[in-house]
C-alpha cells in the first residue's frame, strides 16, 4: 500500500523528533526510506541526532529510531543508541535471563512478555548488530500470517506446518527453490 509524501509527513511524530534535535524542516527532509520505516513502525537506519545537554553543550550521537505507541495508544518514539555491547542495565528493564541474553548475542530472536511503558505485551526481541541495542516489537504488530501467505505465493512454494511455526517463533527457515 503506497502512501503519498504528504500523508507520511502528517504521520511523523514531530514533537517527539524535536526532542532529538530533529525539527519539522529536518524531519520533512529525511530520506523517503527513513520516513516510510518510521511511519510503519519499523526500525530506521542509523542516523545522527543532536541533543542539548543540561550544561548547554550539544551532543551528537548515532542511533536508530522506531515509532510505536504507549499504553494509551498515543505515538511514542523508541531510540536505540549505539552501544559497545549489550548492556546488563537494559537487561534488567527487559528482565532477560542470562540464556536469553546469550541467545540475543548469537543473533537469535527471543519472544517474551515485556513491560513497556506500564503495558505487558508479548514482543519479539532482537539484538541489533550495529547499535548493540535490543530492538523489540509487539508480536501483534507484525502481520505474520499475511507475510506467510505472501511467501507461499512466491514461486508457488508451500510452507509446512513446522516451517510456519519456526517463522512465528522468530527462527529462520531455509527454502530450496528450483535447485
Amino acid at each position: 500500500m503506497e502512501m503519498n509524501n504528504r500523508n507520511q509527513s502528517e504521520m511523523l511524530p514531530y514533537e517527539k523528533l524535536a526532542v532529538l534535535g530533529i525539527d519539522r524542516k529536518k524531519a520533512d527532509s529525511l530520506p523517503q526510506e527513513v520516513k516510510e520505516k518510521l511511519v510503519s513502525g519499523e526500525v530506521t537506519p542509523l542516523m545522527q541526532v543532536s541533543l542539548s545537554a543540561r550544561n548547554g553543550d550539544l551532543i551528537t550521537l548515532p542511533l536508530k529510531l522506531q515509532m510505536t505507541t504507549d499504553k494509551d495508544g498515543h505515538p511514542a518514539l523508541m531510540a536505540y543508541p549505539v552501544r559497545v555491547e549489550l548492556e546488563t542495565e537494559r537487561n534488567k528493564v527487559l528482565l532477560l535471563t542470562e540464556q536469553e541474553a546469550e541467545r540475543l548475542k548469537r543473533g537469535d530472536i527471543v519472544q517474551k512478555t515485556v513491560d513497556v511503558n506500564g503495558e505487558k505485551t508479548k514482543q519479539y526481541l532482537q539484538l541489533d548488530p550495529e547499535t548493540q541495542s535490543v530492538i523489540h516489537r509487539k508480536v501483534t504488530d507484525i502481520k505474520l500470517e499475511q507475510k506467510l501467505k505472501y511467501m507461499e505465493k512466491v514461486n508457488d512454494i508451500e510452507l509446512g506446518t513446522q516451517q510456519k511455526q519456526q517463522v512465528r517463533d522468530g527462527k529462520p527457515i531455509e527454502l530450496n527453490v528450483g535447485g
